[in-house]
């Protein structure tokens, strides 16, 4: 099956009724120029330090969730809302949740994201996540008409043991939206995202954002698409811009047939290792 996917990479800040509003109109035009799959990247509403992500927090459903159901069922269009800071039932901790919309609008699935982000950047400005978000606790796959989607969200592309978790839970495209930052993406970025996308032979989506923080983190760009034996399809670059490229659903099963990988996963390895460390 062929469709067209669209990876919106935009430049959020700390004003959300704005990057929600400037996100809704760049799905618009993705979805108005073909696009079947529209991806937006992770905190596409909201930029901003994460001791301020509490305050900002809301349901899903909720209203971001609700005018992007708006556009998908207008546009018949699927839509992934790359996340977006969710409500928790601890005041001072909130979880950075994605989520998947079908072509009426429907939400078909949230992931809550597994892995929490922290780092220290050359000039000293400190990214954390940790304090104040409330890590996921399960994979998740989503049931669409073109197929099986694994849902990540950033950070997670480094811990390759969630994206075989997908893979054998019969996920074909797995999507990685993501606020990676320059210093950590020019060395590792494309490494990671083409490398979950050849060792678990799926499609990998992965829309990040750009542009500078106002506590000082510069975003990384170069969404990428990249296919299951880990060419890259598209790629975009520093600025705003909607990256796109035609899939075709079709190479994931031509893929496996030509190199059978997946076929020969030890698993009893994992399983020693389970048993080595629980001794």
């Amino acid at each position: 099956m062929k469709i067209k996917v669209a990876l919106v990479q935009l430049e959020a800040g700390a004003d959300k009724a704005r990057n929600v509003a400037h996100a809704c109109e760049l799905v618009a035009s993705a979805a108005s120029a073909g696009a079947d799959f529209v991806l937006l990247p992770e905190v596409f509403s909201l930029v901003a330090d994460a001791s301020l992500w509490p305050g900002a927090a809301e349901a899903i459903p909720g209203p971001t969730t609700e005018r992007l159901a708006e556009i998908a069922r207008k546009h018949r269009v699927h839509v992934l809302g790359g996340s977006i800071i969710e409500r928790s039932d601890a005041p001072e901790r909130c979880a950075n949740t994605s989520f998947l919309l079908d072509s009426a609008g429907t939400l078909l699935a949230t992931y809550r994201k597994m892995h929490l982000f922290k780092v220290t950047l050359p000039d000293g400005v400190v990214f954390d996540e940790i304090e104040y978000t409330a890590p996921g606790a399960d994979p998740v796959v989503a049931e669409t008409s073109f197929g099986r989607v694994g849902m990540t969200v950033c950070y997670d592309v480094r811990f390759p043991e969630l994206y075989r978790t997908l893979t054998l839970s019969g996920a074909s495209i797995v999507t990685v939206p993501s606020a990676f930052t320059a210093f950590t993406g020019e060395a590792h970025w494309k490494v990671l995202v083409r490398a979950r996308a050849i060792e678990n032979q799926t499609f990998v989506l992965a829309p990040n954002q750009v542009g500078t923080s106002v506590s000082g983190v510069r975003f990384h760009g170069h969404s990428l698409i990249v296919d299951p034996w880990g060419t890259v399809l598209a790629e975009g670059a520093e600025d705003e811009e909607i990256v796109t490229a035609e899939i075709n659903t079709g190479r994931v099963a031509e893929v496996r047939a030509r190199l059978g990988a997946l076929d020969h996963i030890r698993d009893d390895l994992l399983r020693k290792l389970s048993e080595d460390r629980s001794e």
